[in-house]
């Protein structure tokens, strides 16, 4: 398969905000029955979609995705262990961002994945893509779908867990070039990016980073949360990837 450019996904102070109380929401506050509850248990999975901009890098150069708006789906699926978008409602508004705001395009989606501790979500590598997400992209796609996302997007994962004890080093780091780590009061949290490509006129799209990627390389850059300096550390992030450190 061929090889496409390296991806960088670049995420907007209102974009954050937005995805970070959408995840709370769900992960503190949902439904048992007909009743609000607040009672201590793992949250609700929730999933949205991501507006902004893509920007291609010439050849061998890096390709840039600028997520400028999130937008929570209230009518999402929600689960304990999964969660799924309506496509009527991801549809209905991408005609009205079209309709108004035209430089916004519709650049993908986000979903969440809570954990009630720290060690559950440690032990799972609860910050990675599962085994489900890549299944739910990696096959056949439906003709609407294809419509809809035409020949790329990306997919953003906000994982939460709770934490016992606050540590005293809450400071944000770059876990993997693609995942960032940081903590806010009792919370911590990962962001992950993934890149989803449709290399043929086959109706398949592949994740990376993933067993089948296309992208060598995906980073995501949040400067609200772990500073501008850090775009500059991506440079010699590569250079490691390249020498397999």
């Amino acid at each position: 398969m061929p090889e496409i450019n390296p991806l960088n996904i670049h995420i907007s102070d209102n974009a954050i905000m937005h995805l970070l109380m959408s995840g709370l929401e769900c992960y503190m506050v949902r439904y048992r029955g007909d009743k609000i509850t607040v009672e201590k248990q793992v949250g609700t999975e929730t999933a949205g979609t991501l507006w902004g901009y893509f920007i291609p890098g010439s050849k061998e150069d890096y390709d840039h995705v600028c997520i400028e708006h999130i937008s929570h789906d209230v009518l999402a699926d929600r689960h304990t262990s999964y969660v799924t978008l309506r496509h009527e409602t991801t549809l209905a508004k991408k005609l009205l961002v079209s309709a108004r705001w035209p430089h916004l395009s519709l650049v993908g989606d986000f979903h969440t994945h809570p954990y009630e501790t720290l060690s559950e979500c440690e032990s799972a590598g609860g910050w990675n893509f599962s085994d489900g997400d890549y299944k739910s992209i990696e096959r056949p796609w439906e003709e609407d779908e294809l419509d809809l996302w035409k020949r790329y997007k990306v997919s953003v994962v906000l994982t939460i867990a709770a934490l016992k004890r606050v540590p005293s080093d809450t400071q944000p780091y770059v876990k993997k070039g693609h995942v960032i780590q940081f903590q806010i009061g009792r919370f911590r949290f990962w962001i992950s990016a993934y890149a989803v490509d449709r290399v043929s006129d086959e109706s398949t799209f592949l994740v990376s980073p993933g067993k089948r990627q296309c992208r060598k390389e995906v980073y995501v850059d949040i400067p609200t949360i772990n500073g501008t300096d850090s775009w500059f550390e991506y440079g010699e992030l590569r250079r490691l990837n390249e020498l397999n450190i």
